[in-house]
């Protein structure tokens, strides 16, 4: 009797978790899962001094007085009022005044943005409002802020994306694997490997046909097709033939381009050239997505940066010479008075000269790589391989309990 009890319950409890393993969203525990490790990357802490896990948080004034007392486990800086603080393992917020408004009951929490926090319940994301209470449940595996027309981008799984608005409702339709930060009420959009632009209600303005798309900048993209980089509107109707082999997007009423003879210019709306770098410049820095800075600021001092022989450096955007010469690894424009940059040893060097000459071939997408399908990594296939296995193990047992 003991045995047929203990194998009922053994079935029971396989049965139970073959169910909740189908009904569990894999490619969303799988992409939760994977995000929740890049959250706590060490590159992450850069914003904060380094600080062991004994230190505790708060909050001083401009007197060095402490406003909200260092009782805090972590916290993040206030937005729209309120504070995300942690205490015991747990996320809530509270106001100017260290009073707690949300209770500690979040896995992760987020600031607010127009009204909203992006918060984690286990592995899944969902928003709350300033009440605290769920304004979209938590479904999903992540998500960007709520914006200033009430939308948020969330991904369901690690190839579904949608556009929500702060009811929860999704506006655009299924089969989207990756949606970017809207611009100029426009959200560039990948499906089924090509790319194509949303409105803010989720349709296509411009259907998934090309290579690549950049954001929507002062009424222009930028596409790439067959290898090669031209201009459209938001209509979808090309202004400029695609006959770059770099191309970026528009700022006050220029863009960066590499031509195919691999001359690096600057382009009016026209077509027209307005500068040429030297030929040895074999790129230039391309304009992050998101980034609405002009050219006037993203050039700060008139300097650019451009790429000679492997190196990076600075060029004179109006005389045409390296005011820095080419030494660096990486290089970002200069912002109040500072600019980025990476160097490597020199054995480095030969090791990325092979990728680097594939690239030219190719040519430079949005945010300064090449376009490629990102398919998903070893380390998530290997995690969607177990979960998989053990639903089949578990079904397969309970089989043959009754077989």
């Amino acid at each position: 009797m003991k045995r047929i009890v203990s194998l009922l319950v053994i079935a029971l409890t396989a049965t139970a978790a073959y169910f909740y393993l189908d009904a569990l969203d894999v490619d969303a525990v799988s992409a939760s899962f994977f995000t929740s490790v890049d959250w706590l990357r060490p590159t992450h802490s850069a914003y904060r001094a380094p600080v062991n896990d004994k230190a505790k948080f708060g909050f001083i004034d401009k007197h060095g007085r402490f406003a909200i007392e260092a009782k805090l486990d972590d916290c993040l800086s206030f937005s729209e009022g309120l504070a995300a603080f942690r205490k015991g393992g747990r996320w809530g917020y509270m106001d100017r005044n260290g009073k707690e408004v949300i209770s500690p009951r979040f896995t992760k929490a987020a600031d607010f943005h127009y009204g909203f926090a992006k918060v984690n319940s286990g592995i899944y994301t969902g928003y709350i409002d300033k009440s605290g209470n769920f304004a979209v449940p938590v479904l999903y595996a992540d998500g960007s802020d709520f914006d200033d027309q009430g939308l948020a981008i969330v991904k369901l799984s690690h190839r579904l994306e949608f556009v929500i608005d702060s009811r929860g409702r999704r506006l655009s339709e299924e089969g989207i694997s990756r949606i970017f930060p809207r611009s100029e009420g426009t959200f560039t959009a990948q499906s089924d490997g090509k790319y194509g632009l949303l409105d803010t209600a989720g349709k296509w303005l411009i259907k998934p046909e090309y290579d690549a798309l950049s954001d929507c900048r002062e009424g222009l993209l930028a596409f790439a097709k067959n290898g090669r980089w031209g201009y459209l509107d938001r209509n979808g109707i090309i202004v400029l033939p695609a006959v770059y082999s770099q191309a970026n997007p528009f700022c006050e009423g220029v863009a960066a381009v590499r031509r195919a003879d691999g001359c690096c210019a600057l382009i009016n709306r026209k077509g027209e050239t307005t500068l040429v770098f030297p030929p040895q410049c074999k790129a230039i820095f391309s304009c992050q997505r998101g980034n609405n800075r002009s050219v006037r600021e993203q050039y700060e001092g008139g300097l650019v940066p451009v790429l000679e022989n492997m190196r990076w450096g600075y060029m004179s955007a109006q005389s045409g010479n390296f005011e820095i010469k080419p030494q660096f690894a990486y290089a970002e424009p200069f912002e109040n008075g500072l600019a980025k940059v990476a160097v490597l040893d020199e054995k480095e060097y030969l090791k990325i000269q092979s990728d680097m000459s594939e690239a030219e071939e190719i040519g430079s997408g949005i945010d300064g790589e090449a376009v490629v399908e990102d398919g998903p990594d070893e380390q998530w296939k290997s995690w969607l391989f177990v979960v998989k296995c053990i639903q089949t193990l578990a079904f397969r047992f309970v089989i043959s309990l009754f077989l």
